[in-house]
């Protein structure tokens, strides 16, 4: 999939580990908080919660709910047991979530890596 921005610079832009702190000279948006969120999951960083990875592999086609070990929460189409897109996102300790006609393009369309998807996350890429 073809990405309008550069996705592996952007990542190597936000923070490498650890918790979400936004900078005060250039603060994160959302999406560039979430993306940054993914990145730790698909590094090994930061752990789905398993119960949401189990219950994904039993579902065929419908919205997954995931919870991350650093507080953020992800919801995902499963279409027919793929991976379609991103349907929200919420960062932690706020009920304030980015809903997929928010998102930038690039967070809409974000993939997981081919290799590591039903791994981490359950699903076919």
């Amino acid at each position: 999939m073809t990405h309008p921005v550069d996705i592996d610079a952007l990542l190597e832009s936000l923070p490498a580990s650890g918790e979400y702190v936004a900078h005060a000279e250039a603060p994160m948006t959302p999406a560039e908080a979430a993306l940054w969120c993914l990145g730790e999951i698909e590094a090994g960083r930061v752990t789905l919660n398993a119960d949401d990875v189990a219950y994904a592999r039993t579902t065929y086609c419908e919205v997954v709910h995931y919870r991350a070990s650093n507080g953020w929460e992800f919801w995902v189409f499963n279409d027919c047991d793929e991976w379609d897109y991103l349907e929200a996102v919420m960062p932690p300790n706020t009920e304030a979530s980015l809903e997929f006609m928010e998102m930038p393009e690039w967070l809409q369309n974000w993939q997981p890596n081919p290799a590591t998807a039903d791994a981490i996350w359950g699903l076919s890429p």
